[in-house]
């Protein structure tokens, strides 16, 4: 609470007299001279908060690194540059809010940051990994039970499944796929046969007919395999046998 002085002055009522009003004068015109000071500096300090910081950088391939310190020196910020490797960066940035250029520069050098106790903390984004661990180009591991259900002879009803088409100059796998995706069964080629050329309309019929009769113009034939396919084949010819030598 003031003084009870201060409250005297204040509710003093004036008298006639001129010469003693002088007094009363001299305290509102320095309470007043005080006053003035504090409200200059509320303006100037609410002005400053408004006015933000405007940044100024060009970069013909420099590094990040070197971006980010000179970013931060002009705003006059802390940072810390956590494993960073060397990023070129291409860009020209005039009188930008320092919020607005470091989202700029964060996206073109892949970078993210926290804020911690008013300290920029910057890392490296992190890809994101798939989610099996396994390479992309390897092959799926065999399953032991499939490839056990594959061993054996097919039955010879997959022969009367319909086919048909009309083929103009195909190649005789591309054909033979063909009939295969439409009877729903695995026909394989030996690799000894030649790449043949296919020109003929076929009506709808059984996969065997048109299997025999691909196989009778070309001197091959159809054989069923161990492995639950047919096989097309050279007529008689032998099974390929892979040879191993063994050495100590």
């Amino acid at each position: 609470m003031p003084p009870a002085s201060e409250f005297t002055i204040k509710t003093e009522i004036p008298s006639k007299d001129p010469k003693r009003n002088k007094p009363m004068k001299k305290a509102v015109l320095l309470l007043s001279l005080l006053a003035m000071p504090l409200f200059g500096l509320a303006q100037d300090q609410e002005t400053v908060k408004t006015q933000g910081t405007q940044i100024t950088i060009s970069s013909k391939g420099a590094d990040v690194r070197s971006v980010l310190h000179d970013l931060f020196t002009q705003a006059k910020k802390n940072f810390v540059l956590e494993n960073l490797s060397r990023s070129e960066l291409y860009l020209s940035l005039n009188t930008m809010d320092f919020d607005e250029t470091l989202e700029i520069v964060c996206r073109l050098a892949n970078l993210t940051y926290e804020i911690q106790n008013d300290i920029y903390y910057f890392t490296k984004v992190r890809p994101i990994q798939a989610p099996s661990t396994r390479p992309a180009n390897s092959a799926t591991p065999p399953n032991p039970a499939a490839e056990a259900a594959k061993i054996g002879k097919l039955s010879e009803a997959v022969l009367k499944r319909s086919v048909s088409g009309t083929y103009t100059k195909q190649d005789l796998r591309a054909v033979i796929k063909n009939l295969a995706d439409q009877a729903k069964v695995v026909v394989e080629i030996d690799d000894r046969i030649p790449l043949y050329k296919l020109d003929f309309k076929l009506n709808p019929t059984s996969l065997g007919y048109a299997l025999k009769t691909i196989a009778d113009r070309l001197k091959l034939e159809v054989v069923f395999s161990d492995r639950q396919t047919l096989l097309l084949q050279p007529k008689g010819a032998k099974p390929i046998v892979e040879k191993f030598e063994i050495s100590d």
